[in-house]
């Protein structure tokens, strides 16, 4: 069964590393910097941190992660290093992100991804190749808005290139809504729904929903000093829970 189900995923088994962004509907333009690259730029501050993320309970589809960003005035820079799978079938991904403020309403930056895939249906170890760029910024003091543009460069066109847009918006204080969609070229649509609520700046709530996968998501962050924990969970009718933990300090 665990073979099935790694076949039915796409290499968002090694991408799906961003916790707060599995909470909040899966969200890839309106994600963190390993999501929407250009994100990197809105830090200033070095971040160290690492997740697990886990499918319907099976340590076979399990994605271990680690991260550095490091942020300077005249290119902000990231790398991840992620692996997924078992021993007869794994991967990794080696992921570089460059990001520079453009001004005070846009940032842009690119995601350069190698990925080593190893099967013991293959006589030769995999290597594949992509790019990402994205760009995201804010309009006046409450609007934040994301483009991302997966997979622009590829050596695997079974990988289809997705264009996502998204914004985010207060509804109340200290309460957002974000909203995103998407397509590729195949005219295959998605669209993503989530909501953060801040709770005396420490405790953070979270849902949303993805129509891609038609699962409804929920989590929450503790953010005290220079640490912080996310949690993320997802619900699928059929095969169970998928969820998610990541930690990291910043300073």
């Amino acid at each position: 069964m665990a073979f099935c189900l790694l076949l039915s995923y796409s290499f968002d088994e090694l991408n799906d590393t961003d916790v707060r962004a599995l909470s909040l509907g899966q969200v890839k333009a309106m994600g963190g910097f390993f999501s929407n690259p250009s994100a990197l730029s809105l830090s200033d501050k070095i971040e160290v941190g690492g997740s697990y993320y886990n499918r319907f309970n099976m340590k076979e589809l399990s994605t271990y992660a680690c991260y550095i960003t490091i942020p300077n005035r005249f290119l902000d820079a990231g790398f991840q290093l992620s692996h997924f799978g078992f021993e007869d079938y794994y991967s990794i991904l080696a992921q570089s992100v460059l990001a520079k403020k453009i001004s005070s309403g846009l940032t842009i930056g690119t995601s350069l991804n190698y990925i080593n895939v190893n099967s013991f249906l293959e006589t030769e170890i995999r290597s594949i190749f992509s790019a990402d760029i994205g760009f995201s910024g804010s309009i006046g003091d409450n609007i934040e808005y994301g483009f991302l543009v997966e997979n622009l460069l590829r050596t695997d066109y079974a990988a289809q290139t997705v264009c996502l847009a998204g914004v985010a918006f207060p509804l109340l204080e200290n309460f957002s809504l974000l909203l995103e969609g998407g397509c590729d070229f195949r005219g295959n649509y998605r669209f993503s729904t989530g909501i953060e609520y801040i709770i005396e700046e420490q405790f953070i709530i979270r849902g949303g929903y993805n129509s891609n996968n038609d699962m409804p998501t929920f989590g929450f962050a503790y953010d005290c000093e220079r640490w912080r924990i996310e949690i993320a969970s997802m619900f699928h009718p059929v095969l169970g829970i998928l969820s998610a933990i990541g930690i990291c300090t910043y300073f």
